[in-house]
């Protein structure tokens, strides 16, 4: 009976550092997306209270071989009710802004940052792609 073995530490370490590299790509890209997503949505935040457009917060993190980005916008207001989430009530509630106006084709107004995140999906998912496919040649 003919024997043949296989070791396969060699492989199994290539492939770790292939995916180590891999989600260090996804991590810059991600970076890359959530810079951009500020860039936007910062400027077509509504800007009755210029707090709201200086108010955002980035993170990208990673979660096993998961990377996330988050953007968050978050101002606290006074009115007659009491406190308030400014920047999640102008992103939610209807209402029409008292400047209008618009940055690279997104009006100023509601869904700030949902508006921009869905719009420039593609773009971010492209940069994720070409990202990763550097990291592999």
């Amino acid at each position: 009976m003919a024997q043949y073995d296989v070791n396969i530490k060699d492989f199994e370490l290539k492939i770790t550092k292939l995916t180590e590299e891999m989600l260090d790509a996804a991590e810059n890209a991600v970076n890359d997306a959530m810079d951009d997503l500020v860039r936007i949505s910062s400027q077509v935040a509504p800007i009755d209270k210029n707090t709201l457009r200086k108010s955002w917060n980035r993170e990208v993190r990673r979660d096993g071989e998961n990377v996330i980005g988050e953007v968050t916008y978050n101002v606290a207001e006074k009115d007659s009710n009491g406190r308030f989430n400014y920047a999640l009530a102008m992103h939610e509630w209807q209402y029409t802004p008292s400047k209008a106006g618009s940055y690279e084709g997104y009006s100023i107004g509601r869904k700030y940052l949902e508006r921009p995140l869905m719009g420039e999906s593609k773009k971010y998912k492209k940069w994720i792609a070409a990202e990763i496919k550097g990291a592999t040649e």
